[in-house]
């Protein structure tokens, strides 16, 4: 490679034909590749490759004298031409990014669309609303159950104090006096325990029960205090007793199997004299034998009369307050 004008392409064998128009030989292409990757640095260039300093030194001046080349002032026409072109595109660009473009009108293809919205809002009316009063009714019957535990936790240390489960004596009644069941406000017995502070107030009523009545706890009696010293496991504090709704709304009650109402008459939870919460689907459980009372089946919000007892029967209705045997599961508002 030379110098100035005669950097035509000089080839390292003279005896092949020079191809036709300006070329270059593989030696000045490698001249000009080792001179762009030093940055167009001719001492840096010659010193990775002095055998290639010659074809170097012309390969920089040449392109020296191409900065020096007269060229024509831009044109401004194209200039904005190509500003003009940039500026479509870019509005072009934006305009797939958005999605408000008006909707045509009713008529107008628009039916379908609508029929797909109802559509998908039948179906979130179908399942979203079922699953959200099931997960609603869950949570009430998870703070309920958390209710009874905390009542459990009191129970224990209650007990553990007094020597005896919640009795008020100034509530005891004289049952031969009562004439209905529904006169008697039992639970009010657990009050000692929010009195004491051994629990919370809330603790004492279900999260479902809108009116405040209360848990149904068991009927205070002198043998009231034997199946936790027996260890016999039974419930003692449990959801409003449905049976006593009914009367004091003055329904007659038959055999009553239905459940508390607080848990939309699924079921509903006992707090049981181990202090251990389970919840029930039906109001009639298995009791264990105690103190002599043979393993039976009975309602925990139906007291045990003296013709049940004898009939071997599951208890048949309220029945009279007198006729009621003491050794009983009945859990009473």
């Amino acid at each position: 490679m030379s110098a100035g004008n005669d950097f035509t392409g000089e080839t390292d064998e003279p005896s092949t034909p020079p191809p036709s128009g300006a070329a270059l030989s593989p030696a000045d292409i490698e001249a000009i590749d080792v001179l762009i990757e030093h940055e167009f640095d001719l001492a840096r260039a010659c010193a990775a490759r002095p055998d290639l300093a010659a074809r170097l030194d012309a390969a920089t001046q040449l392109f020296a004298r191409l900065d020096h080349y007269p060229t024509e002032a831009p044109d401004a026409a194209l200039t904005d031409a190509t500003l003009a072109r940039v500026d479509r595109a870019e509005r072009a660009r934006e305009g797939r990014m958005r999605i408000d473009t008006p909707a045509p009108a009713l008529g107008a293809g628009r039916w379908p669309d609508l029929w797909a919205v109802a559509c998908v809002a039948l179906v979130v009316m179908a399942v979203g609303l079922p699953l959200a009063n099931w997960m609603q009714a869950r949570a009430a019957a998870d703070a309920c159950s958390n209710n009874l535990r905390a009542l459990g936790g009191g129970l224990v240390r209650y007990v553990g104090d007094h020597d005896s489960l919640p009795q008020n004596a100034s509530l005891l009644p004289y049952f031969r006096t009562l004439d209905s069941w529904s006169n008697a406000r039992n639970n009010r017995h657990l009050a000692s325990l929010s009195d004491g502070r051994y629990v919370e107030k809330a603790c004492l009523c279900c999260p479902n029960d809108h009116a405040g009545n209360g848990y149904a706890y068991q009927v205070p009696t002198p043998a009231a205090n034997l199946s936790w010293k027996l260890g016999a496991r039974v419930p003692m504090v449990a959801d409003r007793n449905p049976a006593i709704e009914l009367t004091r709304a003055g329904r007659t009650v038959g055999l009553c199997i239905i459940n508390s109402p607080d848990h939309g008459g699924s079921g509903q939870n006992a707090l049981f004299t181990d202090a251990s919460v389970e919840f029930l689907r039906n109001a009639t459980i298995m009791v264990p034998e105690i103190d002599g009372e043979p393993r039976h089946l009975e309602n925990i919000y139906l007291p045990m009369s003296a013709a049940d007892r004898s009939s071997r029967m599951l208890e048949q209705d309220l029945d009279r307050p007198s006729e009621w045997i003491q050794v009983d599961v009945f859990l009473l508002d």
